[in-house]
């Protein structure tokens, strides 16, 4: 998988697909996460910090220097 992310058009379309994940059809606010977008067992000593929204926005950033 890492070396197919040397390939700017994969790496695109992997952010693409992450920035779906946590665009807000799971439903959570924002401000928070859940096992639809971000949180899993084993980030679990890191849900309460974990915010849907600020993880949609850096990577909108990211998709933007693509372009």
């Amino acid at each position: 998988m890492v070396a197919r992310l040397e390939d700017k058009t994969m790496l695109k379309e992997c952010l693409k697909a992450a920035q779906e994940r946590v665009s807000g059809k799971c439903g959570c606010r924002a401000e928070d996460s859940c096992y639809g977008c971000l949180r899993n067992y084993r980030n679990q000593f890191a849900h309460a910090n974990l915010q849907r929204g600020a993880a949609f926005d850096y990577l909108d950033k990211v998709l933007a220097q693509f372009e």
